[in-house]
């Protein structure tokens, strides 16, 4: 819609919409949990990124789609059916999609201005360890990780 209010349409039923930085396209998580990209000029063009639940539509729940800085690439969570979420990252045509960490995110994550870290929230309910619920960074090319923010010891 425009910023008044007017000519609104729908664009696609998702969820979790991001847009890319040209502001040409959405991604968006769509049917069966899976990442979607929509052309805002011509709705019709829809491509799905991500196929991690062809064979079980429900095995896997990708959510929080978020275009890096320069458009190339698409980090996201994804969090296996009893697992915990990680990021993932995949190009923004949907190929090259890698695992960026292991240990577990909690529903946020963000990219660094030059678009060559994550920032992502790290808490999980089972774990009360002293770095647990804080803020983290990681450098997507070599997978270094640093702790941005500590918890007062117990």
């Amino acid at each position: 819609m425009r910023s008044d209010g007017t000519e609104r349409r729908l664009v696609a039923r998702g969820r979790m919409p991001d847009w890319t930085p040209d502001g040409g396209h959405l991604i968006y998580v769509g049917f069966h949990s899976e990442i979607f990209s929509i052309s805002i000029s011509d709705t019709a063009k829809v491509v799905r990124l991500t196929s991690f639940n062809q064979v079980d539509p429900y095995s896997r729940d990708n959510s929080l789609p978020k275009s890096s800085p320069d458009g190339t690439e698409i980090a996201f969570s994804s969090q296996p059916l009893n697992g915990i979420p990680n990021i993932w990252v995949m190009h923004s045509d949907g190929s090259g999609v890698r695992q960026v960490t292991t240990k577990g995110i909690s529903g946020w994550l963000g990219w660094s201005v030059d678009g060559t870290s994550i920032v992502y929230a790290s808490y999980r309910t089972n774990d009360f360890a002293y770095n647990n619920g804080t803020l983290w960074i990681i450098d997507i090319g070599t997978g270094e990780k640093r702790q941005l923010t500590f918890n007062y010891p117990p």
